[in-house]
């Protein structure tokens, strides 16, 4: 195996167990029960496992959470512009 191969195995892995601590630290609040954390937790190590598409789903919800914040302040804006000018 080069070098090259062990260098991007090592890089893919680090990020891995990067994404379950954060995985986790979300997760610990869900435990509520033996059986929903054992789930929980299981969902994260696969999530873990395939970070790439975890921080594409992760990313497009951030996004989509920023636009309704976007959009709800300026309904919050134009609102109150109306209301002044009434």
């Amino acid at each position: 195996m080069s070098r090259w191969s062990v260098f991007l195995i090592g890089m893919y892995a680090g990020v891995g167990l990067l994404t379950l601590v954060l995985q986790t630290y979300i997760r610990v609040d869900q435990c509520s029960g033996y059986r929903a954390c054992t789930i929980s937790m299981a969902k994260g190590v696969v999530w873990s496992a395939i970070w790439p598409a975890y921080w594409l789903v992760y990313e497009a919800g951030r996004r989509a959470r920023m636009t309704a914040v976007q959009i709800e302040r300026g309904a919050d804006r134009v609102f109150t512009e109306q209301v002044s000018a009434g």
